[in-house]
């Protein structure tokens, strides 16, 4: 996330949301990122192309999606999957 500027003052990452703004992570396709985004205030999570692409014919990338939607049901995030509507 960029630099943000309101009023002059120069706001840097997470404390520059304001309470009630949902906050998403896009194509999260490992748990190292999930785990990276801790001390954000997450609302939703997105699978990435490269699990959901795969899921269906990779044991691998299955297992990935399994682990990742098991810690972001656990953490109270809603889960959804780019690539799902093709």
């Amino acid at each position: 996330m960029g630099d943000l500027y309101s009023d002059g003052k120069r706001l840097t990452g997470v404390e520059a949301l304001a309470p009630g703004i949902p906050i998403g992570l896009d194509d999260v396709t490992s748990l190292t990122q999930l785990d990276g985004a801790t001390h954000w205030p997450l609302d939703t999570l997105m699978l990435g192309r490269d699990i959901t692409g795969h899921a269906l014919d990779d044991p691998r990338a299955t297992d990935t999606a399994r682990g990742i939607t098991r810690v972001a049901v656990a953490r109270g995030h809603a889960l959804g999957c780019i690539g799902a509507q093709g």
